[in-house]
């Protein structure tokens, strides 16, 4: 077990994660951050290479991020940190895709408008997360996924 108290980059904190690879080559990193809430990585991460990728689960306790520069993925759910890095752009299309289909989309954020009494939910365009929009378009297609 880790305990964590701040993050100076993803790369350092996973240099001493376990490691594993999957049938299509993507490398699968593994750490557990004891006493760890999400919200660190919101506040801490390099906002130039990572962005969040909003699901209904999102919580105190589960995050996703991805670095289309880095090719990446991070997920950290209840303590347990995981990274993807793809082989390539279109694993790493293919990974979102599949993110998409597996993760309930979730308002970014909410207004509301007491004058004229609405609330309006404001969801992020989850096909910005993709490389190539068309390659993502057709793979959310194929996984029956929903990109928006």
């Amino acid at each position: 077990m880790l305990h964590f108290t701040g993050i100076l980059t993803i790369d350092s904190l996973l240099a001493g994660a376990e490691s594993s690879r999957d049938g299509h080559g993507n490398t699968f990193l593994y750490l557990f951050l004891e006493d760890t809430e999400r919200y660190l990585f919101d506040f801490e991460m390099d906002c130039d290479r990572w962005e969040q990728f909003d699901t209904r689960s999102d919580a105190s306790y589960f995050g996703i991020w991805i670095s289309k520069k880095d090719l990446r993925t991070l997920t950290f759910a209840e303590g347990d940190l995981t990274a993807v890095q793809f082989v390539d752009e279109t694993a790493f299309d293919r990974g979102v895709a599949e993110m998409c289909r597996c993760y309930e989309e979730s308002p970014a954020f909410t207004t509301i408008d007491l004058s004229k009494r609405t609330v309006t939910r404001h969801y992020e365009d989850r096909e910005l997360h993709f490389i190539d929009v068309e390659r993502g378009r057709a793979l959310l297609a194929e996984l029956g996924a929903s990109g928006s």
